[in-house]
């Protein structure tokens, strides 16, 4: 059974300080947001009772509703490209 309790409070904290950053950078609401990809699937793994690692990377992937692209292009210039490759 799906038990949000039993999360790993790592994971959960890593998640919770993205979010806390997007929501202190800019005016997006962090209701607004939603955690997809790894990060999401490790924390259902998690509520699910399950303990062992699935993960290779330590990435964390948000996605972000926006009404239209002008706060997506003002949010993603505060933000720091990682190496050459532009993601934000």
């Amino acid at each position: 059974m799906l038990d949000f309790g039993r999360c790993d409070e790592l994971q959960l904290g890593v998640v919770r300080e993205v979010i806390d950053a997007l929501a202190s950078s800019s005016d997006i609401n962090p209701d607004d947001l939603m955690v997809v990809g790894a990060s999401c699937r490790d924390i259902l793994h998690s509520a699910f009772g399950h303990g062992f690692p699935l993960r290779g990377t330590t990435d964390v992937d948000v996605a972000i509703a926006l009404p239209d692209w002008a706060p997506f292009e003002e949010l993603t210039q505060r933000l720091e490209p990682i190496g050459t490759t532009g993601i934000r």
